[in-house]
């Protein structure tokens, strides 16, 4: 849906995670955080509709003001740390810089 999928490698195997701890083990928290954030988002004072909209439909990290960090920063980050990882599956290749 967002060209995300790539194939697994064998010799690269996926590391599963989410971006930050959640502090919490209240399972409905655990299922209902990220559309709680997204509807707090979505309802903050001083949108257009449009913006509202976006929050909603939009893929993760994306901000009216541009202020979050999407996939395509999270990973340009990663490989700023990592810059052996470049190119791997899912991965930018080596120059490729994300859009800040």
């Amino acid at each position: 849906m967002f060209g995300t999928f790539v194939e697994e490698l064998e010799e690269d195997r996926p590391r599963y995670g989410i971006v930050k701890n959640l502090g919490t083990f209240n399972p409905l928290k655990v299922a209902f955080h990220e559309w709680i954030g997204m509807f707090r988002d979505a309802f903050a004072p001083d949108l257009t509709p449009r913006e509202r909209l976006n929050y909603l439909i939009k893929p993760p990290g994306w901000s009216h003001d541009g202020s979050r960090d999407t996939s395509e920063t999270l990973k340009a980050a990663y490989l700023r740390r990592n810059p052996g990882e470049a190119g791997k599956p899912g991965l930018p290749s080596a120059g490729v810089e994300a859009a800040e």
